[in-house]
Protein backbone atom coordinates (compact mmCIF):
# COMPACT_ATOMS: atom_id res chain seq x y z
CA UNK A 1 0.00 0.00 0.00
CA UNK A 2 1.98 3.25 -0.95
CA UNK A 3 2.50 5.78 1.82
CA UNK A 4 1.90 2.91 4.39
CA UNK A 5 4.67 3.15 7.14
CA UNK A 6 4.81 0.17 9.60
CA UNK A 7 5.61 1.34 12.87
CA UNK A 8 6.20 -2.14 15.02
CA UNK A 9 7.09 -5.45 12.75
CA UNK A 10 6.70 -7.69 15.52
CA UNK A 11 2.83 -8.49 15.08
CA UNK A 12 3.55 -9.29 11.11
CA UNK A 13 6.77 -11.24 12.23
CA UNK A 14 5.37 -13.40 14.83
CA UNK A 15 2.55 -14.62 11.77
CA UNK A 16 5.63 -15.40 9.37
CA UNK A 17 7.59 -17.40 12.09
CA UNK A 18 4.38 -19.17 13.39
CA UNK A 19 3.85 -20.25 9.64
CA UNK A 20 6.69 -21.17 8.60
CA UNK A 21 7.36 -23.03 12.23
CA UNK A 22 10.19 -21.03 13.22
CA UNK A 23 10.34 -20.44 16.78
CA UNK A 24 13.01 -18.61 17.75
CA UNK A 25 13.95 -16.20 14.54
CA UNK A 26 14.90 -12.60 14.97
CA UNK A 27 14.33 -10.42 12.08
CA UNK A 28 18.00 -9.36 12.88
CA UNK A 29 19.09 -13.34 12.67
CA UNK A 30 18.33 -12.76 8.94
CA UNK A 31 20.77 -10.15 8.53
CA UNK A 32 23.26 -12.14 10.50
CA UNK A 33 22.72 -14.96 7.58
CA UNK A 34 22.78 -12.55 4.61
CA UNK A 35 26.21 -11.37 5.34
CA UNK A 36 27.08 -15.05 6.57
CA UNK A 37 26.26 -16.04 2.93
CA UNK A 38 27.92 -12.75 1.03
CA UNK A 39 30.67 -13.21 2.89
CA UNK A 40 31.09 -17.05 2.21
CA UNK A 41 31.09 -16.40 -1.65
CA UNK A 42 34.02 -13.96 -1.53
CA UNK A 43 32.49 -10.46 -1.30
CA UNK A 44 34.16 -7.91 0.77
CA UNK A 45 33.04 -6.44 4.33
CA UNK A 46 32.40 -2.87 2.86
CA UNK A 47 30.56 -4.05 0.16
CA UNK A 48 28.71 -6.35 2.43
CA UNK A 49 28.02 -3.48 4.67
CA UNK A 50 26.71 -1.48 1.63
CA UNK A 51 24.38 -4.30 0.57
CA UNK A 52 22.94 -4.05 4.04
CA UNK A 53 22.18 -0.61 3.81
CA UNK A 54 25.38 -0.12 6.13
CA UNK A 55 27.29 3.03 4.82
CA UNK A 56 30.00 3.43 7.58
CA UNK A 57 32.02 0.68 9.17
CA UNK A 58 33.01 0.74 11.99
CA UNK A 59 37.13 1.85 11.58
CA UNK A 60 38.73 -1.39 12.51
CA UNK A 61 36.43 -3.11 9.94
CA UNK A 62 38.30 -1.33 7.41
CA UNK A 63 41.37 -2.16 8.69
CA UNK A 64 41.24 -5.62 8.44
CA UNK A 65 43.19 -7.55 5.90
CA UNK A 66 41.81 -8.37 2.60
CA UNK A 67 38.45 -5.85 3.44
CA UNK A 68 39.53 -3.55 0.15
CA UNK A 69 40.80 -5.91 -1.78
CA UNK A 70 37.70 -6.48 -4.20
CA UNK A 71 35.92 -3.89 -6.51
CA UNK A 72 32.15 -2.58 -5.33
CA UNK A 73 30.19 -4.16 -7.13
CA UNK A 74 26.31 -2.78 -7.33
CA UNK A 75 24.44 -6.42 -6.42
CA UNK A 76 24.97 -10.08 -5.44
CA UNK A 77 21.96 -12.09 -6.79
CA UNK A 78 23.88 -14.84 -6.65
CA UNK A 79 23.98 -14.94 -2.63
CA UNK A 80 20.12 -14.68 -2.75
CA UNK A 81 19.76 -17.85 -4.40
CA UNK A 82 17.86 -20.71 -2.90
CA UNK A 83 17.34 -18.30 0.69
CA UNK A 84 13.78 -17.84 -0.16
CA UNK A 85 10.88 -19.74 -1.33
CA UNK A 86 9.15 -19.59 -4.59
Amino acid sequence: MPGFHIADLQKPWRRIRARAELEDVRIHDLRHSYATTVLAIGESLSMTGNLLGRFRLPPDTLTSPGTQSRPQRPGLPEASEGTCCP
